[in-house]
């Protein structure tokens, strides 16, 4: 007879992980870690991080690659949280002054865990 257990056990790249306990009579009990892959998924990756200023203004643009389930993107200006954009592709439309720059940072996460991040400095026009 095989129970399945309760305890999940956590792996890196691995969407599911069930322990199995598989009790023999009059013996110990054997345990066993199964991990299911995710087929075909490759670690979440930031493929470009884009910027541009115009007329006072500053937007960048974050296109992503692989991961696995829900995704989350993070913002920061110059060190600061911009949760205003979190979990777009885009952010558009913040202000600048000219001849100023400012430091762009995103992150990006998966449901496995999986981090990726790139930063950019935008000099302002």
């Amino acid at each position: 007879m095989v129970r399945l257990g309760t305890r999940p056990r956590s792996h890196p790249r691995c969407a599911d992980a069930v322990t199995v306990a598989a009790p023999e009579s009059g013996s110990s009990v054997t345990v066993e870690v199964l991990c299911f892959s995710v087929s075909g998924s490759d670690p979440i990756a930031i493929r470009t991080l884009f910027c541009i200023s115009r007329y006072d203004q500053f937007g960048c643009d974050v296109t992503l690659t692989g991961g696995f389930g829900l995704r989350t993107i993070r913002w920061e200006v110059d060190g600061s949280h911009v949760p205003a954009f979190d979990d777009r592709v885009s952010m558009t439309g913040l202000r600048c002054p000219a001849g100023e720059a400012v430091h762009v940072r995103v992150e990006i996460r998966d449901s496995l865990g999986d981090v990726d991040e790139s930063s950019k400095e935008v000099v302002c026009h």
